[in-house]
């Protein structure tokens, strides 16, 4: 298992890399002496080798200018992380019929410092294997990465980012505890400075009665929450989370998002992914949109919420006022009333002359309504659906 939390066989990179070689101490021919530096620097992490043209052995390209005092399009100044155009190849079906897929080809977004960025797709559209191709889990076909404007590969890429896999595997005979003191070390962190970490972070997610049970007593959301810790106990500068709040209750999700905001708010951040709409809207400051391995939008979330041509109004009035063509009427404390209504049926300012023309009422609020997250979200694929069925 490395420091992203993945167990590595299981993930299907390899064993073990072997130690020794049957060359080695032998002279001449096959036997010649071969140079361990430079036989282990053609050697994958978790084992076998690496072709010299593999996609992790090259050195990343640099990304083309930005325009000044902008990335992207949308006014941002130079993120902290950068992708562009990243492509992924994977080999699919049995033996006898080997194909080559591209689940994800030209991605290409941003995550600014200090932010929340809110990774969105349906199920199959790429954010999984993007999180493991910037993790350098997957090998990457093409792209770059840059990381505050420099260019870097995903196994550099490591040493400053926090994962949590959808679906965290661990040695289940440890307890939380000593997982979690393994990987703070692993991170170099002193086991005082990572006790204290560890202690502070479990009692925020609600787990600190069972950091000293084996992790196979553990429920699915105790897992989930401690894996989360071993994303974020190393203080890391981007968290990048893939369904961080799956299969926990409301309870656990409320700890989760404010543990997220709190990173932030020390200065981490963020890049997740989820299918609960509502709470990626609530935490998220940005949205990247991805559909079938291409990332369809991106954008600051008030930029990404379009007017969703409904409206509000809240008045104080002592009698039940007279909704509106197509409107609704909903009682509130203290002889308050909100009214509902769309454009279609009723524009709002002939819903405001008809409201308060008797002078009966008195208006507290009157406002137009943006999208939910869920229906700009709907809006977007279905937009890239129809781009490409014309």
């Amino acid at each position: 298992m490395d420091r992203t939390g993945v167990d590595r066989d299981r993930d299907g990179d390899g064993a073990a890399p072997d130690r020794t070689h049957p060359a080695a101490g032998r002279d001449g021919g096959r036997g010649a002496p071969v140079d361990r530096a430079k036989d282990a620097a053609r050697r994958r992490p978790g084992g076998g080798r690496l072709r010299r043209d593999h996609p992790q052995q090259q050195a990343a390209q640099p990304l083309p200018a930005p325009p000044t005092g902008a990335c992207g399009g949308d006014g941002m100044t130079r993120p902290l992380l950068a992708v562009e155009g990243l492509r992924v190849r994977l080999r699919s079906g049995d033996l006898w019929r080997r194909r080559w897929v591209e689940p994800l080809h030209e991605a290409t977004f941003s995550v600014p410092a200090g932010t929340i960025t809110a990774f969105l797709g349906a199920n199959g559209a790429g954010k999984t294997t993007t999180f493991r191709a910037l993790c350098g889990l997957t090998p990457m076909a093409a792209g770059t990465i840059a990381w505050n404007g420099a260019p870097i590969a995903p196994l550099q890429l490591r040493r400053h980012i926090g994962f949590l896999p959808e679906l965290p595997y661990f040695y289940r005979d440890l307890t939380g505890r000593e997982l979690l003191d393994r990987l703070a070390a692993l991170s170099g962190i002193a086991p005082e400075r990572a006790h204290v970490a560890i202690d502070r972070r479990a009692e925020a997610l609600g787990i600190a009665a069972v950091l000293d049970q084996p992790l196979r007593t553990c429920s699915k959301g105790e897992i989930q929450r401690i894996g989360l810790i071993q994303a974020i106990v190393h203080q890391p500068e981007l968290i990048i989370l893939d369904e961080p709040m799956s299969g926990l209750d409301p309870v656990a999700r409320s700890l989760v998002r404010r543990t997220i905001r709190t990173m932030r708010q020390e200065g981490c951040a963020v890049l997740f992914s989820s299918h609960i709409l509502s709470d990626a809207e609530e935490l998220c400051d940005r949205v990247v949109a991805i559909d079938g391995g291409r990332v369809i939008h991106q954008g600051d979330l008030e930029q990404t919420l379009q007017p969703s041509g409904r409206w509000e109004i809240l008045l104080r009035a002592e009698a039940t006022p007279v909704a509106p063509p197509g409107a609704s009427v909903e009682a509130h404390p203290g002889n308050r009333w909100m009214v509902r209504g769309s454009e279609e049926r009723c524009p709002l300012e002939k819903a405001l002359q008809q409201l308060l023309a008797g002078g009966d009422g008195t208006l507290l609020r009157a406002e137009p309504q943006r999208q939910t997250l869920e229906e700009a979200f709907l809006h977007l694929i279905r937009g890239d659906e129809a781009h490409h069925a014309a």
